[in-house]
């Protein structure tokens, strides 16, 4: 047996040694106290550095600075570090109106959040609602509707402050906007408002990531908002100021002003034109990019962008997801060719994913009808 291995053994039985044997401990005790001291230095990121030369064929993924320091972060809570990325990102934000879901992707991927939304205003139920989220589930997505004045705690949010509530009487405030399931689970909740000029534009809702209950990551959320308030109205307040918000009937009125239209062409003798448009292929060139950004909503304001154009002449019906049924009633002779052209213009004006296609597919069909023919446009409007 060799005298390194003798003298191991004997170190692990705690014996005395004496001569070579001495000499052989101290020399294993020293290579130990060497590589204990070489394990605390840091971690060689290369072949060379570790002393491997040359380096092998496959030598497998390499750790990069930026994840590694992402890990870091995710597991210390300490989210200060990306506000440099974080801030370039958001000076580059599309110049669309679907700037606030690129926005939330920005945020979720940065602060690394679990459950989050960014609620925009809907004009049409007077509500902020989810536009882009993440973790929820469809209950919760359906529920999550905050009218201003909701309660005192929304109209601080209102005002411009952050908030950060973990006490279990402020998160009942909030019950009925969440799942039973959702709920259960969450011990804090926070919003950070986006302001412009006095008005709320959006707020951002993040449960279930306690690092953000700091001093530090709250300072955080105040800057990223003081920088994107302003970004969130010029790319899709002002855009939006555009269109006639009565253009999009609510669904209790839009088959009254269908019926106002079917009767002027009964009456007046004019034909009307049923154009049904897919929105599938529109959509999803948007949500390539923009993954967390609601269809729902989505769908929305392209009806509403539509019916702003036609709103004198016609009238505007979503169907199943993904479908609009387009109504014109017009004494002039109506080239539906042209009119869709002038649909892809205006829409692609409003999008910024949308405005380096060649065209839009609608997916486009058209029909003529004449007042005694009302009855075919529900059969139409069924047709896939």
């Amino acid at each position: 047996m060799g005298l390194f291995r003798q003298a191991a053994n004997l170190i692990a039985a705690k014996k005395p040694l004496s001569g070579l044997l001495k000499k052989s401990r101290e020399l294993i005790e020293r290579q130990h106290r060497e590589r204990e001291k070489k394990q605390q230095t840091a971690i060689p990121l290369t072949w060379e550095e570790a002393g491997i030369s040359p380096a092998p064929e496959d030598p497998g993924p390499r750790i990069v600075q930026e994840e590694l320091e992402r890990l870091l972060a995710v597991k210390t809570g300490d989210l200060t570090g990306n506000i440099k990325k974080i801030f370039r990102e958001i000076s580059r934000l599309p110049d669309g109106i679907e700037a606030p879901a690129r926005l939330f992707s920005i945020l979720k991927e940065n602060l690394h959040l679990e459950k989050a939304a960014l609620l925009l205003y809907d004009p049409y139920r007077m509500v902020f609602a989810p536009w882009a989220a993440s973790g929820y589930d469809k209950t919760t997505l359906r529920k999550l509707r905050l009218p201003l004045g909701f309660n005192r705690d929304f109209n601080r949010v209102a005002e411009g402050e952050t908030l950060l509530l973990s006490e279990q009487a402020e998160l009942l405030e909030f019950q009925r906007c969440f799942s039973a399931r959702e709920f259960s689970g969450m011990d804090h909740l926070a919003f950070t408002p986006f302001i412009y000029e006095g008005k709320l534009l959006a707020a951002l809702l993040i449960t279930h990531t306690p690092r953000l209950a700091t001093a530090e990551n709250r300072k955080l959320l105040d800057e990223i908002s003081q920088q994107a308030a302003p970004l969130i109205f010029r790319f899709r307040e002002k855009k939006l100021e555009s269109l006639k918000r009565d253009s999009l009937e609510r669904p209790e009125l839009q088959g009254e002003r269908m019926q106002s239209l079917i009767q002027t062409s009964r009456e007046k003798d004019i034909p009307i034109v049923l154009i049904k448009v897919s929105l599938e292929k529109i959509a999803g060139t948007i949500t390539g990019k923009n993954p967390y950004l609601d269809p729902f909503r989505l769908q929305e304001d392209l009806a509403g962008i539509i019916a702003t154009l036609l709103h004198d002449i016609g009238s505007v019906q979503p169907l199943d997801p993904g479908h609009l049924l387009i109504l014109v009633c017009d004494p002039a002779e109506i080239d539906s060719r042209l009119l869709l052209h002038h649909l892809e213009l205006t829409v692609k004006s409003f999008f910024y994913e949308l405005s380096g296609e060649a065209s839009l597919d609608f997916n486009a069909q058209v029909k003529t009808l004449h007042g005694d023919e009302a009855d075919e446009i529900d059969a139409f409007s069924a047709f896939a």
